[in-house]
């Protein structure tokens, strides 16, 4: 069975995943890209980026920053929630949908962190 395709058949087992994301990101993603210099970059695409906690974290020190939020639908539910509070809504574009279909050949920087490449 593909991965997804079992979180979709078991909701206990993806709210469990999902939090366990949430928990990395704030324990080790974090704090990496607060120390990174992203002042030259436009546009970031956080592929696979859950509910935004470190595209939000890269947003708030660069003001001059747009990003692109992009997981699936059922993952994005909490994401403009985490975009008010860090105070960036208006520069996250929240994409709910499968990845693998609505990634463009645009020069930005994307961000995969933790995505379990499959098909579906």
């Amino acid at each position: 069975m593909i991965f997804y395709s079992y979180f979709k058949q078991n909701a206990e087992a993806a709210v469990n995943f999902t939090e366990w994301r949430k928990e990395k990101t704030r324990e080790w993603m974090i704090p990496l890209f607060e120390a990174e210099d992203f002042s030259k970059v436009k546009t970031i695409v956080d592929v696979g980026g859950n509910i935004g906690t470190l595209t939000a974290v890269i947003l708030k020190p660069n003001p001059k920053m747009q990003a692109i939020l992009v997981d699936r639908e059922d993952v994005v539910v909490g994401a403009n929630q985490v975009s008010e509070v860090a105070g960036v809504v208006d520069r996250c574009q929240i994409v709910g949908e499968n990845f693998f279909n609505s990634l463009g050949r645009v020069r930005y920087l994307y961000l995969l962190s933790r995505v379990l490449l499959n098909t579906e």
